[in-house]
């Protein structure tokens, strides 16, 4: 919301006021700063300063009694004084606040009281949004020109929210085409229609699965009595970014196993013992490669950065579960039930051998 440069890291209020193409005329006053030059600043005008007093006193009203509450000493403003908590006499140019070098912007600073990326902030965030950006829709006149007010919050949190709401909306499309893309090249490949929604089935829960453990560990502290301490939650691209490379490992494993199984079907073994057979073959060539996969994400959960540090546990856990629960359970279940939509509609050879296990 906010077309202008970083700000400092307290939260801050940017204002803009869209006008017409009018140079105005300043109010004269000693120690105006260089940046507004005299007879151009619409901000140093008594018409501004109305409004933007009011604009403070919304910002206090509507914040009040919030674990985010403003209040009068936390504004810094050319047009407030936080001492008295009432608009100004005069400008307070040396208050921390700023102008535009044409005169028609200014930069108030608006302290909270709360850690910066907490929930009581994104709440203040969502507020001003909701809130108090539509009650700030006024106009006022100076100069013999009429000028729209707009405020917009302008802080490092509000662009990764506004950043999170655009990676939202298209994650759901990305992970579909995905799914869709994915589930078509497997059915084309094994010549099979269901099967590929067997396999996703095995993939899509269980990463649910990890995510959600992902948010015990570091959100809720499951595994505090091992040392891992929980932090203030979960980076908000992690999911983002890592949903693509979760589902690729998984379904890779899932791959590998049931092409084994396709092949000793087609040799003419029942379903079942095709299970046993592939679990059987894949098994070691599986599990060397998740386990060393495993230790490899562990040293990356070792990390004393969060953000990495949680990347390599979801690694970590998320490969563990696809080798050794996955694969050596649910998978071989899955491809047991209803066993014709494994190779829908291709026809396949008449059952010749069966395969049992023989005890050790």
């Amino acid at each position: 919301r906010s077309q202008h440069g970083p700000m400092e890291r307290s939260p801050g209020c940017h204002l803009w006021h869209n006008g017409n193409a009018r140079e105005l005329e300043a109010i004269p006053i000693d120690g105006a700063t260089k940046s507004v030059k005299a007879g151009k600043s619409v901000v140093l005008t008594k018409q501004f300063r109305k409004v933007s007093c009011d604009f403070v006193r919304l910002v206090l009203d509507e914040t009040r009694g919030m674990k985010y509450e403003i209040k009068s000493a936390d504004v810094r403003s050319i047009w407030w004084d936080p001492a008295r908590g009432a608009c100004a006499v005069k400008p307070l140019l040396t208050a921390g606040a700023s102008i535009s070098s044409d005169g028609r912007e200014e930069l108030m600073q608006l302290q909270m009281r709360v850690n910066d990326t907490s929930e009581a902030a994104q709440s203040m965030t969502r507020r001003f949004w909701k809130v108090i950006e539509p009650k700030a829709n006024w106009t006022f006149h100076a100069g013999g020109a009429t000028y729209a007010l707009k405020a917009s919050l302008d802080t490092p949190l509000a662009e990764e929210m506004l950043m999170e709401q655009v990676y939202h909306r298209h994650l759901p499309w990305n992970m579909f085409l995905t799914v869709v893309v994915v589930s078509s090249i497997i059915g084309y490949c094994f010549s099979s229609v269901f099967v590929a929604f067997k396999l996703v089935f095995t993939v899509v829960v269980p990463i649910l699965a990890e995510y959600g453990m992902l948010v015990g560990v570091y959100q809720y502290g499951w595994l505090t009595w091992l040392g891992i301490d929980a932090t203030n939650g979960i980076r908000w691209t992690l999911m983002y970014n890592t949903a693509g490379f979760l589902f690729a490992l998984a379904i890779d494993y899932d791959i590998f196993l049931f092409a084994r199984v396709y092949e000793r079907r087609l040799e003419g073994y029942d379903n079942r013992s095709a299970v046993r057979v592939a679990l059987n073959e894949t098994g070691p060539v599986i599990t060397l490669a998740g386990s060393l996969m495993i230790i490899a994400f562990f040293f990356i959960f070792l990390s004393s950065l969060p953000l990495v540090s949680q990347i390599g546990f979801l690694y970590c856990f998320g490969v563990a579960v696809d080798t050794f629960i996955i694969r050596m359970w649910i998978a071989p279940a899955v491809l047991c039930i209803y066993e014709p939509l494994n190779f829908w509609p291709k026809k396949m050879p008449p059952i010749t051998k069966t395969y049992f296990a023989r005890p050790s």
